[in-house]
Order: C-alpha cells, then structure tokens, then sequence
C-alpha cells in the first residue's frame, strides 16, 4: 500500500516539476488529500441518497434535521442553519421534499407569518433508511482502525478552520 500513488501524488509530482524550488512537504498536499478524501466520500454518499429516491444528498441533510429535531418543527431558517443547506438553497429542496411526501409545511401557531416545517412518517422511514445505509457505506469505505486513528486530527482540523458546530 506504500508505494500506491494517488491523485495528490499526481498533483504534486507535477507542481514540483513545475516550481523545483517550491517546498511541497509543507501541509499543502495534507489538505489536498482531506478536500479529494471529502469530494470521493460525497460521492458515495450521494449515491446512497439517490439510490433511496433523493435527488440530492442535501436532501438528506434537511430530512435528518427535522428527524433529530423531533417532536419539534423547525422554521426554514433554523432547518438551514442546522442541515447545512444554505438558506437560497432551501426553499427548492422545500418544495422537493413536499411534493415527494416526505415532508409537511405548516403555519407558525403563534406567527401568521411563519411557517414550520415538518418530516412526515414516509419521512421518518426514508431517512431511517438512508442513515442505515449510510452507516454501512461508511464501514465499507472507513475500517473503525482508521476511522478511529483519524478522528482527532480531523476535529483538530475544523476546528482550526473555525468551525464552530453551527
């Protein structure tokens, strides 16, 4: 597995034919390896998102907020802040997700202005469904070994970035 070459092996390689003096063991091609170990991952689970009726795997994102947040409804903005879906991206996966069953809009009680999303029970089941299958994609691509070795430095990592949990 040592002498495997990956795409950042590739990149790398060319970027120091291109500027032989530029220092490539720096921490440059570390978080090269996480952003392309993050866009393979989200492939696969886009995959798992689309081969369960989702058209994206955002979709999942809301539908998994609202199932944690129950018994409670959440507003569009809170569902977007807590899904990480961005607020211009919501209304669409709003009117998805309703048209598809698996989600209710309904008025604030107390703000005739508002309204509250709700995960309906077809809801519930899809996302069960998905979580499960999300978990067994993430043994396939992840032994617990690996995973557990590296956890802490990803922490560290977003972290490091500013991510604060919201």
């Amino acid at each position: 597995m040592n002498d495997a070459v990956d795409h950042v092996d590739l990149l790398m390689t060319r970027w120091s034919e291109i500027h032989p003096t530029a220092e490539t063991a720096t921490s440059y091609p570390a978080l090269l390896r996480a952003v392309r170990a993050g866009q393979l991952v989200e492939a696969a689970f886009q995959g798992v998102a689309r081969a369960n009726g989702l058209t994206v795997r955002g979709d999942y994102d809301v539908l998994a907020a609202l199932r944690r947040a129950l018994p409670k409804s959440l507003r569009p903005s809170e569902l977007a802040r807590v899904s990480m879906v961005t607020n211009s991206g919501m209304t669409g996966r709003l009117d998805r997700l309703e048209s598809e069953g698996l989600i209710r809009r309904a008025p604030h009680p107390e703000d005739r202005r508002a309204l509250l999303i709700e995960i309906t029970l077809q809801g519930v089941e899809a996302v069960d469904r998905i979580f499960a299958d999300l978990a067994e994609v993430s043994g396939r691509l992840l032994d617990s070994e690996l995973a557990s070795s590296l956890e802490r430095p990803l922490r560290r990592l977003m972290l490091e970035l500013g991510d604060d949990g919201n």
